[in-house]
């Protein structure tokens, strides 16, 4: 089955940022609007976060977050198309 991000082919509106200090249990961290990057200031340095993103239009939220990535305090999520 096909996720409603591409069912319905619409276009994205945001999406929706996951955050843990270790890979493969990411929180909810924030939801930002369509952009293509976004600035964690909310980190303690010197310890590695790792990031998942999820495109969310009016269909709901993507299932599939991307793959862990692991950023160092100060972090930018940059979300490619």
């Amino acid at each position: 089955m096909e996720s409603p991000i591409i069912q319905r082919q619409q276009p994205i509106t945001g999406y929706r940022i996951y955050r843990s200090t270790s890979s493969n249990s990411e929180g909810f961290l924030t939801a930002v609007g369509n952009v293509t990057s976004y600035r964690d200031k909310s980190t303690t340095s010197g310890i590695v976060y790792y990031y998942e993103v999820t495109a969310v239009n009016s269909a709901g939220e993507s299932p599939c977050p991307t793959k862990p990535v692991p950023g160092l305090d100060r972090s930018s999520v940059t979300v490619r198309r």
